[in-house]
């Protein structure tokens, strides 16, 4: 597919949505494979204020959060590309299962790790994963049902 195709003005919506779920993806394999770098270190801090009542979480706990967030930085970035790839191919070309399958895997994340997390107090992390919805669920929208509905009809 050349430039002009993928950024015509009937596939912009996919191809937003697809640049979407590659950002978060990108943001997985940071959270993956480096759990301590600066873009990070203001959500460390919160989440070890909330839990120990210090800024640093305490030493016999970095390996755990180090696989941890191996493991959820892991999972992150696998959910990325599959969405990713549904919005890039077949969102593109207007079968709606994909986006239906999209908005399913939100649903069924969201509510448990927002509700968790927000009974547990860790606020910092329900204001990321609202931020991380509400930019997807914008993609999403403009991707579809509208824009696979466009594509349908032609």
């Amino acid at each position: 597919m050349t430039f002009n195709q993928l950024f015509h003005r009937r596939n912009l919506p996919c191809t937003a949505l697809t640049g979407v779920m590659i950002g978060q993806g990108l943001a997985g394999w940071l959270v993956a494979l480096c759990p301590d770098s600066a873009p990070l270190m203001p959500y460390n801090t919160a989440v070890a204020q909330i839990f120990w009542q210090t800024d640093v979480a305490p030493a016999t706990l970095v390996a755990y959060r180090t696989w941890i967030f191996a493991v959820m930085g892991g999972t992150l970035t696998a959910w990325s590309v599959a969405c990713a790839w549904l919005a890039a191919i077949p969102l593109r070309r207007g079968e709606k299962w994909a986006g239906h399958a999209i908005w399913t895997s939100l649903a069924v994340w969201f509510p448990v790790d927002t509700g968790i997390s927000a009974h547990l107090g860790v606020w910092p992390n329900v204001a990321l994963n609202c931020a991380a919805l509400a930019v997807i669920v914008a993609a999403l929208a403009w991707a579809w049902p509208k824009g696979a509905l466009a594509q349908q009809n032609q």
